[in-house]
């Protein structure tokens, strides 16, 4: 078993390991595809069967939402890890959401 997390932190592969920076997931292909520093979906044999269809459903949903709205965190909002089969935050992200000023709405 490998834990994302762990990879995905780990001062080996990243400059700044716990920086929020978008760019590095490209970056990381570009050095090792498929691993060992980047592997949202699994690595090997029982990797998920569905990666090409979640990123082309993320990559919709996010530019649709994105351009309707605007998120921050909200403010005095600690996020908590919850390490269970995958990792998620133990109670929620809490954010800030803000409806984007639209120039063409009739």
């Amino acid at each position: 078993m490998v834990s994302q997390w762990l990879a995905h932190h780990d001062p080996r592969h990243f400059d700044d390991p716990h920086a929020v920076c978008p760019a590095r997931w490209s970056e990381a292909g570009k050095r090792t595809p498929r691993g060992p520093d980047y592997f949202p979906f699994g690595l090997g044999p029982r990797s998920c069967i569905a990666t090409g269809f979640a990123m082309s459903e993320i990559t919709l949903i996010a530019a649709t939402v994105i351009q309707r709205f605007r998120f921050s965190p909200a403010p005095g909002q600690p996020v908590r890890m919850h390490p269970s089969f995958t990792l998620r935050p133990k109670h929620g992200i809490p954010l800030v959401v803000e409806r984007r000023e639209s120039s063409n709405e009739c």
